[in-house]
């Protein structure tokens, strides 16, 4: 009788996740490899999430990429913690381990990387940045840009929650509110959209010339079309957060299989699927 081979399970935790591109990103790289595992959703409505997650590895889980809104409460359910994910305070991948999970942080490497890839001139050494929000994306983008030697700036409707990241995270950033939105953009070589604008905010933002800068929004799909549109018409050079989400997804990879996937056909074909 021949034996049935022993495929890993690996998946994508988060409420909602109907419209997660992450299987279809990790398939196609475990089909391309001829790995033995899978990728599946696992849609997760818990009051208990940290012993939930504990528990998913006791169902012999081999890795979990986590969406809001458990990335806290995936660092909690570690035994080990990467420096990054520490320092960040969330974790968006979980590797299964002899011990327990253990927790890192891709998605500030995978923006960095995305980031990049958008400009000519990969040295960001003292480009102006304007990061919009202080949340949890915001903290990841904020975290790997004070590596970059950037002139920061982090802009927020609650100025005290940018104090507070900067203190953490980035103490050489300067704060704002976004009362002083259209200045602050205007002195920016590059503006990171870290949080989801309303359409009535969105209206009231007034963009100044953008003479072809970056304006880098971490949402993808419908959700930032309205803002990039508006970017777009004002001389901006846009990007949506599509490729930053297969670049920490391709560090998610690395990380469970030891090796690096191939980013641009994943990314070619995550395009193809939501257009």
């Amino acid at each position: 009788m021949k034996e049935i081979s022993n495929i890993k399970a690996f998946g994508v935790i988060g409420d909602p996740i109907a419209q997660s591109l992450s299987p279809d990103i990790h398939n196609f790289w475990i089909k391309k490899s001829n790995i033995s595992a899978y990728y599946n959703k696992f849609h997760l409505q818990t009051k208990c999430a940290t012993e939930d997650i504990k528990a998913l590895q006791r169902f012999d889980v081999q890795g979990l990429n986590v969406t809001m809104p458990y990335k806290e409460y995936a660092i909690r359910a570690a035994v080990n913690v990467s420096e990054t994910a520490e320092k960040i305070g969330v974790a968006n991948t979980l590797k299964s381990t002899p011990l327990g999970w253990y927790a890192d942080n891709t998605d500030a490497v995978g923006f960095l990387n995305a980031l990049l890839s958008c400009l000519e001139n990969k040295d960001l050494t003292g480009k102006a940045i304007l990061l919009i929000g202080a949340g949890g994306a915001a903290r990841a983008v904020a975290y790997i840009l004070s590596k970059q030697n950037v002139d920061l700036t982090i802009v927020n409707r609650t100025v005290s929650k940018v104090d507070d990241l900067i203190t953490e995270l980035a103490p050489a950033a300067k704060s704002n509110s976004l009362s002083d939105l259209t200045n602050d953009m205007d002195a920016a070589d590059i503006v990171v959209n870290a949080t989801s604008l309303k359409a009535g905010l969105v209206d009231s933002i007034e963009f100044p010339d953008g003479n072809g800068r970056l304006f880098f929004d971490l949402s993808y799909g419908k959700a930032p079309e309205e803002i990039l549109r508006k970017a777009s018409q004002s001389g901006w050079q846009t990007e949506d957060g599509l490729r930053m989400l297969v670049e920490q997804a391709a560090l998610s990879h690395e990380l469970w299989h030891g090796e690096t996937p191939d980013v641009e056909a994943a990314y070619q074909m995550c395009q193809e699927k939501i257009r």
